[in-house]
C-alpha cells in the first residue's frame, strides 16, 4: 500500500492536467486526473483523493461550484482548492470558502506555486 497523498486534478483542459501532473511530479503524491465535473465527481466517490483541485467552468460556467457542492453533501471533508482563469473574479462575486472551497489558485499559475500549494494544504 502506497503512504503517498492523493491529488485529483478535475479540468476540461487537458493541457492543465499534464501540467499538474508534471509540475506534481517529485513530490509524494499521486495525481489522478479527471476531464471534467461528472467524471470528477466518479473519481473523487471512487478514490478517496486527500486534496481536489477543480476548475469554475468546464460543462457549464459554475461546473466547478457545482462539484465542490456535491462533495461536500456527500460529507467530504477533503480541501477542495478552485482553479480558475476566474478565481480572483470569483473571490469578488461569492464566498469561495462560505461555498465550500478551501482556497484559490488563478490560471495560468506556475509550477512552483502549484507545488506550494499542494505541500501546504497536504502539510508535506
Amino acid at each position: 500500500m502506497s503512504d503517498k497523498k492523493v491529488v485529483l486534478v478535475i479540468d476540461d483542459d487537458d493541457d492543465v492536467l499534464q501540467l499538474a501532473k508534471i509540475a506534481l511530479d517529485g513530490l509524494n503524491v499521486e495525481v489522478m486526473t479527471a476531464s471534467g465535473g461528472g467524471h470528477g465527481l466518479a473519481v473523487a466517490g471512487s478514490a478517496c483523493p486527500d486534496l481536489v483541485l477543480c476548475d469554475m467552468i468546464m460543462e457549464s460556467d459554475g461546473e466547478g461550484l457545482n462539484v465542490c457542492r456535491k462533495i461536500r453533501g456527500s460529507g467530504c471533508k477533503v480541501p477542495i482548492v478552485l482553479v480558475s482563469s476566474i478565481g480572483h473574479a470569483s473571490m469578488d462575486n461569492f464566498d469561495v470558502l462560505a461555498e465550500g472551497f478551501n482556497g484559490v489558485l488563478q490560471k495560468p499559475f506556475t509550477a512552483a506555486a502549484l507545488r506550494k500549494l499542494v505541500s501546504e494544504k497536504l502539510g508535506i
